[in-house]
């Protein structure tokens, strides 16, 4: 059994690259001078071992405090929801929580792969132009594959680690990030990975 479930240790970091990447700030999205929400819409690559294409399109929900957003990869999608905790001059900080799911066909089957990832996102704005964003993370994936109508849980576990991004313009802009992450609760292993990628940012005025 343990054999099986190392086998699927892989994939909690290959395709945790779609649930680790965060190209995100501690700072919400708001209401314009109109009253119509503020959106943004972002697109690039993150990597953890593959280079995967990203694009992401977020918006304000009826609050200054909230907002949600919403990724698009090859195999699967990722939406979130981000509450503001903490804003002052310089420095502002959010929670935020994310579902992933990412399906694919194995052989006869189908392999499917659900996360759950609540993150907390400090920003600090160094200049009117330039933000570095902190975000530690925590991961739990669950893998199971698909026969006909039901789907058989195999294997499931913690990944752990966070992020560091820079946000380097303003209403069109350029994201860095780079992160580090691990998992141990599958087979009594610890893995770790580098993860890094770059997006380009429109918000709208």
């Amino acid at each position: 059994m343990k054999r099986k479930i190392f086998y699927f240790i892989p994939f909690l970091f290959v395709f945790n690259c779609l649930s680790t990447s965060n190209f995100k700030t501690g700072k919400v999205l708001g209401q314009k001078e109109d009253g119509s929400a503020q959106t943004s819409f972002s697109a690039g690559a993150y990597s953890q071992g593959i280079i995967t294409p990203e694009i992401m399109y977020r918006s304000a929900i009826d609050s200054e405090n909230f907002d949600m957003g919403l990724k698009v990869f090859p195999i699967g999608i990722e939406i979130d929801a981000k509450y503001q905790l903490l804003k002052s001059n310089r420095i502002s900080g959010a929670g935020d929580f994310g579902i992933t799911y990412v399906s694919f066909p194995s052989g006869d089957k189908k392999l499917k792969i659900l996360t759950l990832s609540p993150t907390f996102l400090f920003t600090l704005d160094i200049t009117n132009w330039l933000s570095a964003t902190i975000a530690p993370k925590l991961l739990y994936t669950i893998i199971s594959e698909s026969y006909a109508d039901s789907d058989v849980p195999i294997a499931s576990g913690l990944t752990y680690g966070g992020s560091l991004n820079l946000d380097i313009g303003g209403w069109l802009g350029v994201m860095p990030e780079l992160g580090l992450y691990y998992t141990g609760d599958l087979a009594d292993v610890t893995l770790g990975v580098i993860t890094y990628g770059v997006m380009l940012r429109f918000d709208s005025q």
